[in-house]
């Protein structure tokens, strides 16, 4: 998953059921400007209306593993500085997954750093002070139990 305090890919290279993300804007985020939006790569999102009254505005964002290893539905978020991300995951087999942050755009990119888990469900998230490419995955923890 990239999260770029304009865009944003999602990858849930193990996450086998399905992988959620609320997007968080912040309360003084003004009317008309670009607030948030999802659509697969690699086609540029649209831009979501900002929150009614100044209130954070939640968007879900919903994505499962492809058929093959490397081939899950990627999602990109355009959002402006001071906006939060909040990861939530459920693993319905409840094997162990975490969102950790990548240097890249690449399934097999090593962690930065661990944002949230290991768990079979979790919550965690984000906020977003320079604008910038930020990239997420869940991390391979399931692999040590013989799994793709």
């Amino acid at each position: 998953m990239a999260f770029r305090n304009t865009r944003t890919q999602a990858s849930s290279q193990a996450l086998l059921p399905v992988l959620l993300a609320s997007l968080l804007l912040p309360a003084a985020h003004p009317p008309g400007a670009a607030a948030a939006a999802a659509t697969p790569a690699p086609k540029a999102p649209a831009a979501a209306p900002p929150a009614a009254g100044g209130k954070p505005r939640a968007v879900t964002l919903a994505w499962t593993l492809g058929p093959a290893e490397g081939t899950a539905n990627f999602l990109r978020l355009n959002l402006p500085c001071g906006s939060a991300v909040r990861f939530v995951w459920q693993s319905n087999d409840q094997m162990p997954h975490d969102i950790v942050q990548v240097a890249r755009a690449d399934c097999r990119a090593s962690a930065i750093r661990t944002v949230g888990g290991p768990a079979s469900s979790g919550d965690a998230t984000v906020t977003y002070d320079r604008p910038g490419d930020y990239h997420y995955r869940i991390h391979k923890t399931h692999r040590t139990i013989g799994l793709p």
